[in-house]
C-alpha cells in the first residue's frame, strides 16, 4: 500500500521578487508549497493507475489569424498583461517580438525570423520574430507540439512551459540551429550561473529540420517524460529513495520511503513557442542567405490523464 506519512510546509512568500536572466522583476504572490514523503509498503503497489489521454486544449491553427482568446504574443510581464515594459518584446535579446511576424496559412502558423530593424522602447533592434504566450496555465499533462523547424547559426527555436507565479521552466525542446541532429531538454528552478539551477541533456536526432516532428512531455507530480515522435528520450523524477537518495525510475516502487524532490515543478504553467536568434554567439555568421527563417507549427495540444472505466 502507498501511505502518506507527512507534510511540512514552507513559509508562505507574499510578492517574492524573481530576478529572471533578462534582469526584468516580476513580482508575484506564491502560495505555500507543500512536500511530500510517501511510504510504500506492498511491490504490487504503482504510483500511477490506468489512464487515458483527454484532449483539453489546443491550438490547430486552422485560421487565417492568431487566436488571442488562447495567446498572447509577447511576454505578458506587466500587473495589465499588456506589452507596456522593454522585456514584453525583447527579453533583452537583439529581436523585437512583432505580430506581423506571426503569419497563419494552409493550417500552419509559421514564426517568422527576419534581419530587419525595428525599434522598442526608443532602442534600435537589427532582428524580428514572433512568439506564442498562452493565457491560459495548465497542471499536469501531455504538452505536444508538430512543428517543422528552421536551421543556421544563430536560430534557437524552443518549445517550453513556464510556471505562474513561479520560476519553474521545463524545456520541452530547444535547438541550435547550428546543430540540427541534436536537442536540448531541460528544467529550470533558476537562472542563475551554475548547475545546481537546471538539468539540462543534450540527445542525438535524425536531422530536425528535414521535416516536422512531435515533440512532448508527460507531466505528473512524479516525473517528466520527454518523447520525440512518440519515442521516449528522457525521464527526470520527482521522488527519490529516503534510503538512498536517488531518484525513483519507474511508476512500480520497492518498500520503503520517498520523499519528494526539493526542485521540481508542481505549479500551473503556461505554454511558451518561439524563435530566437542569437546573435551574441553567431552575429558573425547570421548570413542574409539564413533569412527569413521560419519556425513551422502545425499544432500544439494539451492533454489531460482520465481513468479507464
Amino acid at each position: 500500500m502507498i501511505h502518506q506519512v507527512f507534510t511540512c510546509c514552507q513559509n508562505k512568500l507574499s510578492l517574492k521578487n524573481i530576478v529572471f536572466v533578462f534582469c526584468l522583476l516580476v513580482q508575484f504572490e506564491l502560495s505555500a508549497q507543500v512536500k511530500a514523503v510517501f511510504e510504500i509498503t506492498n511491490e504490487s503497489n504503482r504510483l500511477d493507475t490506468p489512464k487515458s489521454w483527454k484532449l483539453v486544449w489546443h491550438d490547430e491553427f486552422d485560421g487565417n489569424q492568431l487566436d488571442v482568446s488562447k495567446w498572447f504574443s509577447y511576454y505578458p510581464y506587466t500587473a495589465s498583461g499588456l506589452d507596456t515594459c522593454p522585456a514584453c518584446r525583447t527579453l533583452g535579446g537583439d529581436l523585437v517580438l512583432m505580430d506581423s511576424n506571426l503569419v497563419i496559412s494552409n493550417g500552419t502558423l509559421k514564426i517568422i525570423g527576419k534581419k530587419q530593424k525595428s525599434s522598442w522602447y526608443g532602442k534600435e533592434y537589427p532582428y524580428t520574430s514572433g512568439n506564442l504566450f498562452s493565457k491560459q496555465g495548465f497542471l499536469y499533462g501531455r504538452f505536444e507540439i508538430r512543428c517543422k523547424l528552421p536551421s543556421g547559426y544563430g536560430m534557437w527555436p524552443a518549445f517550453w512551459t513556464l510556471g505562474e507565479g513561479v520560476l519553474e521552466e521545463i524545456d520541452v525542446f530547444e535547438i541550435n540551429g547550428r546543430y540540427m541532429r541534436q536537442f536540448q531538454t531541460n528544467y529550470h528552478h533558476c537562472y542563475e550561473a551554475h548547475n545546481n539551477c537546471q538539468d539540462p541533456k543534450w540527445h542525438l536526432s535524425p536531422a530536425l529540420h528535414e521535416g516536422f516532428n512531435v515533440f512532448a512531455i508527460e507531466w505528473d507530480p512524479f516525473f517528466i517524460r520527454w518523447y520525440v515522435n512518440n519515442k521516449l528520450v528522457r525521464t527526470l523524477a520527482g521522488y527519490e529513495s529516503s534510503s538512498s537518495n536517488r531518484r525513483i525510475k519507474s511508476y512500480k516502487l520497492k518498500p520503503g520511503i520517498y520523499n519528494q524532490v526539493e526542485h521540481f515543478p508542481k505549479t500551473k504553467a503556461r505554454i511558451i513557442a518561439g524563435l530566437g536568434i542569437d546573435s551574441n554567439k553567431h552575429g558573425k555568421l547570421l548570413k542574409s542567405k539564413l533569412f527569413p527563417a521560419v519556425f513551422e507549427i502545425d499544432y500544439i495540444r494539451i492533454y489531460e490523464t482520465q481513468a479507464k472505466e
